[in-house]
This record gives structure tokens, C-alpha cells and sequence, in this order.
């Protein structure tokens, strides 16, 4: 890769009457490095890099338009949700990662939301209130007690949280 300085120093040098050979050794870059700088600036007459070389973008404008539209409506979509829905709007086949790729650029990142009890502050406290009761009982008095719902319970209702898509705010100094 060469940059702005060293490609004008290979143009000033290549119009001095310099070889290729000469200028690849005095700069300590690749013959052919040089050779298809010289082609291209003959070819296209400037040294800056040429407008639509490298790969195109998958998504124009109005797909990127459309996917956060998607996500707006429903931050819970997962990528690949959004790359079928995607696919079947657009008639473009997109990989889930490429969504990804799409929705960090626009500062749109998948979190996964915090786990909350299902136990409410109200039940912990009368919770709490019966054991207070119940510790205080004699062994005669426990012998007496029936307990007809021995079940378990959930404290916290999944062991993974939900996935959602939440705007990154970015703050410039």
C-alpha cells in the first residue's frame, strides 16, 4: 500500500528519466509494486484511489432503511429472523454475521436484558414473616403442620435473559 508522499515521489522520479528498477531500489518498494502504480496513474491520470474498486456493499441505502425499520419495530428479532425477513423483502441473500455487521455500523448491538426475580419486594417481606412464626414452633407444633403443596419454585424464571437490540448513545468530547 503505498501512500500519497512515496507515489509522488515515484512520479516525480519516473519523470527524471528514472527506471523502474532504479526507483524500486532507491525507494526499497517492489518492481511490481511500481510498475502498476505507473499503469494505473497512465491509465487513469491521478494518483488517488479509483472510485468503485473494492468490494461493493451487499446492502444499498434503502435495505440498511428497511432493517432498521425492522429492528425499530421489534428490538427482539434475532439476526437471523432479520436476515430471513430481509431476504424475503429484498430478494438479497445476506449471512446472519452481515446483519450484524450492518446493525453495529448504524451503533444498533444485541444485550442481553438483566434477570429479574419473580419473587416481588411484597412476597420476600410476608415470606420472610412466616419464617419468623414458623422458627419460633416447638417440635409438638410442627408435628401437627400438613403441608400439602410441596412444590418448588423459580426464583428467577430463565437461566439465559432475552437478546434485544438497543441504540448505543455515542458521546463526542
Amino acid at each position: 500500500m503505498l501512500n500519497k508522499i512515496i507515489k509522488g515521489k515515484i512520479l516525480a522520479l519516473y519523470e527524471l528519466n528514472w527506471t523502474i528498477k532504479d526507483i524500486a531500489d532507491h525507494l526499497n518498494t517492489p518492481k511490481s509494486t511500481i510498475g502498476d502504480f505507473l499503469r494505473k496513474f497512465k491509465k487513469y491520470g491521478t494518483i488517488d484511489r479509483i472510485p468503485g474498486s473494492g468490494r461493493p456493499k451487499k446492502l444499498q441505502k434503502t435495505d440498511v432503511e428497511i432493517l432498521l425499520h425492522l429492528v425499530e419495530c421489534d428490538p427482539k428479532k434475532s439476526s437471523n429472523t432479520l436476515r430471513n425477513e430481509i431476504n424475503h423483502l429484498t430478494g438479497k441473500s445476506v449471512f446472519r454475521k452481515t446483519i450484524g455487521n450492518y446493525l453495529n455500523s448504524n451503533f444498533l448491538f444485541g444485550r442481553v436484558c438483566q434477570r429479574k426475580p419473580l419473587l416481588s419486594k411484597k412476597n420476600i417481606i410476608k415470606r420472610y414473616e412466616l419464617s419468623k412464626i414458623l422458627i419460633r414452633m416447638n417440635n409438638d407444633a410442627w408435628k401437627t403442620i400438613i403441608f400439602s403443596d410441596e412444590a418448588s419454585f423459580q426464583i428467577f424464571l430463565l437461566k439465559k435473559g432475552n437478546t434485544v437490540i438497543e441504540k448505543k448513545v455515542h458521546v463526542m468530547n
